[in-house]
């Protein structure tokens, strides 16, 4: 006779998601980076409104001035993070980034973009082994000294909680010395517009400059850059705005400086 009752089957594994594998990936650039700040002046002792008697040209003198800040020093990145699966899962995630300390001690964190050809609604596929996923970062402003640097991972869509990744240390020691904006290039461009208008007067006011070295200069430099307003013809007497940009492209640098100078023109004595 057998009577019912009840099995209780015990020691098994519970079933546990495996988690992409993560770190910075060996090939990391290091740079040495000296960055220069400048600072541009334009200016005039032109009264607003500035006369200006139809027939006769009359010239304004402004001050151009190029001058070059100390250098400072700091390191810059250029690396990415390594993603791999395990096991014979292609598994997903949803954020990459890579962090490293700053000169205050905070962490600087910056987005790792990965390829196109991963990226599925959102996610990040990464397929079985050998096979890795490559995501390229670049960090700068860091401390001019030895640090860590470390990937993080965000398994899940919104997580605040990456996965847990050993830093990476990189050294300074052998890194490049790159100079940005150690030079300018400068530039300056004028406009007199009628009040009430977009439209530009054409060739007014012709300029020409005196003093300052061809580009790209490299020290702080002045010089003049002269503006020639008129002749006019009889009938462009009237009120006018006249607008002058000079303008520092820095070198290795997408940054540029400019300094501006504005001040009412008034063109009279038409018949």
């Amino acid at each position: 006779t057998v009577t019912p009752g009840q099995v209780t089957v015990t020691g098994c594994q519970l079933s546990v998601l495996p988690k992409p594998v993560a770190k910075i990936a060996p090939a990391l650039t290091v740079t040495n980076d000296v960055t220069y700040a400048w600072d541009v002046v334009l200016n005039s002792n032109a009264s607003s409104p500035l006369v200006v008697k139809y027939n006769t040209p009359m010239d304004v003198t402004a001050t151009a001035r190029v001058v070059k800040g100390s250098g400072q020093r700091s390191a810059s990145l250029r690396g990415s993070v390594q993603l791999m699966s395990q096991g014979v899962s292609t598994l997903t995630v949803h954020r990459v980034q890579a962090a490293a300390l700053t000169r205050t001690g905070q962490l600087l964190i910056v987005n790792a973009s990965c390829p196109a050809n991963s990226t599925v609604n959102g996610a990040i596929s990464i397929p079985p082994p050998p096979a890795k996923v490559l995501c390229p970062f670049t960090m700068s402003g860091l401390p001019p000294m030895d640090g860590p640097v470390m990937a993080l991972v965000y398994v899940e869509e919104g997580s605040q909680t990456p996965l847990p990744v050993s830093p990476t240390r990189y050294s300074t020691a052998d890194a490049t010395r790159t100079s940005i904006g150690n030079c300018v290039s400068v530039g300056s461009s004028s406009a007199l517009t009628k009040e009430g208008s977009v439209v530009a007067l054409a060739g007014q006011p012709s300029s020409s400059s005196r003093g300052l070295p061809g580009t790209p200069i490299c020290r702080t430099a002045s010089g003049n850059v002269t503006f020639t307003f008129g002749p006019f013809e009889a009938s462009q007497c009237g009120s006018y705005a006249f607008d002058a940009d000079f303008t520092a492209d820095l070198t290795n640098s997408p940054a540029w400086e400019t300094a501006e100078l504005r001040f009412k023109v008034q063109v009279t004595g038409c018949p």
